[in-house]
């Protein structure tokens, strides 16, 4: 049977219901002629024996108290902040016209997607905890499922990544040439901005697709458990979706969570040294004193050379949080993938698993904590803010 494209696959997903969508893509990966994920079946490449203390350690599979503690208590408290502080800048751009700026469209777009993020990524580990005890177990999503949730995550977390990036650049280039880029919501910037956004947007889908599993396998593992009393009700089988496409043991797929692939932890260097680059370039900038035209402009020169640096400052400062906040886990799968290469593994299960956890908080909290940053830098956007939440009725005159 010739098999359909993924494009294919995925627009029966959007449209038809979650069981038979999930249907359609365990049909066509059951009739694939290369013999990947037929009828899975218990055999000695997919099973782990614990009973004879073999194959490693039967606790790596199953969540720790930390891990518990982090995805029941932590995440959620991050994600409620996330929640208030995103859409409250949300509800900030919608009632002050003022706040409707070219640089705003881009900070709304980053709230909605670190909104997206927080929901989604939050609501499938709660899932996956809640329906199975084994940490990489997605049998509960099914492949379906599986695909579309790494596909919305990792497609709103690029775009966050591009969005900042874009935001820099503005400023960069609003500082720069003034005359040609200017933050005013006037029809030329307001056309070059929705292009510029549904760019980024296009560009974030092809990085996703490009590294995305859409060649993967949803991988059958078996599991004989000790005989102890701690392992009893455990499930013995779980399915897990592969994304990586380097070479692991069945023990690793099972207790390792897959790391980002080597070319998007480059894409993501590549990415932080370019704006590293014009974050230096715009702080020098800030730092330079401007002589004003007249004496009669001083006043209003320096009003908005003042106006100008909080809103660089404040973009500056956002830009750095989210690449130190970003940067140790992807440095981290950096290393993961070249201690792989040599045959060593970089750390043990528990030890790995505190680590990835704090990475989670660092993450969560890089999509709750760009609005409070707007607040505390920028003077502009403290207004804004109080003015947005003090409902006054408005004064109604003739000349309105």
């Amino acid at each position: 049977m010739q098999s359909p494209s993924w494009i294919i696959l995925i627009t029966q997903m959007m449209f038809l219901g979650p069981n038979t969508a999930n249907a359609v893509f365990q049909n066509y990966f059951a009739n694939r002629s290369d013999g990947r994920m037929e009828t899975p079946m218990c055999d000695d490449g997919n099973t782990l024996n614990f009973s004879a203390g073999e194959d490693g350690q039967p606790n790596a599979l199953i969540y720790n108290t930390f891990d518990r503690v982090v995805i029941v208590c932590v995440l959620p408290v991050i994600v409620a902040l996330g929640l208030f502080t995103n859409v409250s800048f949300l509800f900030v751009v919608a009632r002050v016209p003022r706040m409707r700026t070219v640089t705003n469209l881009y900070l709304v777009q980053l709230a909605a997607s670190d909104l997206l993020f927080l929901v989604l990524t939050e609501i499938q580990k709660l899932v996956y905890y809640s329906a199975s005890p084994l940490t990489m177990d997605m049998s509960v999503a099914g492949y379906a499922g599986s695909v579309a949730l790494y596909f919305v995550v990792q497609l709103v977390h690029t775009e966050t990544m591009i969005l900042v990036s874009v935001v820099a650049l503005e400023k960069y280039f609003a500082i720069f040439k003034p005359l040609h880029f200017r933050a005013h919501w006037s029809q030329g910037n307001r056309s070059r901005a929705i292009k510029m956004s549904i760019g980024t947007w296009v560009l974030s889908a092809v990085v996703v697709i490009t590294v995305g599993p859409w060649v993967s396998d949803f991988r059958l593992t078996c599991i004989v458990w000790p005989e102890y009393s701690e392992f009893d009700g455990i499930p013995d089988r779980m399915y897990t979706l592969k994304v990586i496409s380097e070479v692991v043991t069945t023990y690793e797929l099972v207790t390792v969570h897959q790391r980002d692939s080597l070319w998007y932890t480059i894409t993501f260097v590549i990415i932080a040294s370019a704006n590293s680059v014009l974050f230096v370039r715009i702080v020098r900038a800030l730092n330079m004193r401007v002589m004003p035209i007249g004496p009669q402009n001083a006043v209003l020169e320096a009003r908005i050379t003042r106006t100008r640096n909080q809103v660089a400052w404040m973009l500056v400062v956002n830009g750095v949080i989210f690449f130190v906040l970003m940067a140790p886990r992807k440095f981290y799968d950096l290393a993961r993938t070249i201690s792989m290469n040599t045959g060593h593994d970089l750390l043990g299960y528990r030890p790995r698993s505190y680590i990835l956890n704090a990475f989670s908080i660092l993450t969560y909290l890089n999509s709750a904590v760009n609005p409070m940053v707007y607040s505390v830098v920028s003077l502009r956007y403290r207004r804004a803010f109080r003015r947005a939440f003090t409902f006054q009725q408005r004064k109604t005159t003739f000349l309105n």
